[in-house]
């Protein structure tokens, strides 16, 4: 009896301590995921913001947009460096809840948002979220567009210049190379003092045939290339029913609806993205305020997105499942505390997963006026 009392003792430390170990295991490794998955996110972030309104040697502010628009807005609006959508709920002083799928193969539990008008923007950009997004956005998360020129090769882009002079009226381009152009792209053509975005009918050869004529001429060794617009947001993962990062990227189409576009998921598991516009009020291209997407507009000296200098973004990172023990049902409050992005407080869900928030702010080195 005696030995077998000792055995029972031993094998209840043993499991005790097996136990722990494994909590342990699951909260270390949790831990490791959402730090990176919230670091690769802002990764992804900084880069898209730092090319925002490369141009080649231009600025959106002194372009022209030949590019008739089409349902989309934010996809051709070629003549602001970035863009962005607030989630209506969410801004400085304002608290918003978020929700996760208890199991991988759970019904979803985070549902994207079918309507437009949970988001505000400025005029130029439709007020409501643009239709390119529609049906793809989880509720309370911002929204951030991007545009740049599109890599034309790798590992080395080569600059694909003009070869001969362009005139107002002109429809065909002279160029080095065509590598990388295809028809309903949107050429680039810039020289340094001006440029113009207008959309490409045919390439083949050393000849870009565009749908639209030109109103500027443009000199021998202009840069030539392809205008993309990316749009990054938090959506939901088909396989997982949780939230991720996402880029939308054009591949330099002005229509959406192109079979060649791609929707990308960047990061599993972001479950909140919220954004800061660092404007500049004065002229005097200094931060004077952090403002909302919807605000930038009225606020900004320049009337638009074009008087952003820099980004300030957070973003809400969650590990797997069972990365901390199951909340107590029996008592009243099993809310885990909230979390604060960039001035907005988010409740998150009381389920077995670790948060943590990244944030970081990041200047557009090619905006200006």
């Amino acid at each position: 009896m005696i030995a077998l009392l000792i055995g029972l003792l031993i094998t209840g430390s043993m499991i005790s301590v097996f136990i722990a170990t494994r909590s342990a295991s699951k909260s270390t490794a949790g831990i490791a995921s959402l730090t990176d998955g919230g670091r690769v996110a802002l990764d992804f972030l900084q880069q898209g913001i730092r090319s925002a309104g490369y141009m080649a040697c231009n600025t959106p502010s002194r372009q022209l947009n030949l590019v008739t628009a089409g349902t989309s807005t934010v996809a051709t609006d070629y003549l602001e460096a970035l863009g962005g959508y607030e989630a209506t709920g969410s801004g400085s002083g304002k608290t918003i809840s978020t929700v996760s799928a208890t199991a991988a193969t759970a019904a979803a539990a985070v549902t994207v948002d079918s309507s437009t008008s949970d988001w505000t923007s400025t005029a130029a950009l439709g007020n409501a979220l643009d239709s390119m997004l529609t049906s793809k956005v989880v509720k309370g998360s911002d929204v951030l567009v991007v545009h740049t020129l599109l890599p034309q090769a790798s590992p080395n882009p080569p600059t694909v210049y003009l070869t001969a002079p362009a005139a107002i009226g002109d429809t065909t381009l002279t160029v080095s190379g065509v590598s990388g152009f295809a028809k309903d792209q949107v050429a680039l053509i810039s020289n340094c003092v001006t440029s113009a975005a207008v959309q490409i009918k045919a390439a083949s050869g050393t000849s870009v045939t565009l749908t639209t004529a030109l109103t500027t001429a443009f000199d021998v060794g202009s840069q030539v290339g392809v205008v993309d617009t990316i749009a990054y947001y938090v959506g939901v993962d088909p396989s997982s029913h949780n939230s991720a990062l996402f880029a939308y990227d054009l591949e330099g189409y002005a229509d959406p609806a192109n079979a060649k576009t791609q929707v990308q998921e960047l990061v599993p598991d972001i479950e909140n993205m919220q954004i800061l516009y660092g404007i500049d009020t004065s002229g005097a291209q200094a931060v004077t305020r952090y403002v909302t997407a919807n605000q930038v507009a009225t606020l900004a000296s320049a009337g638009n997105f074009n008087g952003v200098i820099n980004v300030r973004i957070a973003v809400m990172a969650a590990s797997p499942l069972n990365a901390k023990p199951a909340p107590d049902v029996t008592k009243t409050a099993v809310l885990p505390p909230t979390l604060s992005l960039a001035g907005t407080t988010v409740q998150p869900p009381a389920d077995t997963r670790l948060r943590r928030v990244f944030e970081m702010t990041v200047a557009v080195r090619n905006n200006g006026v």
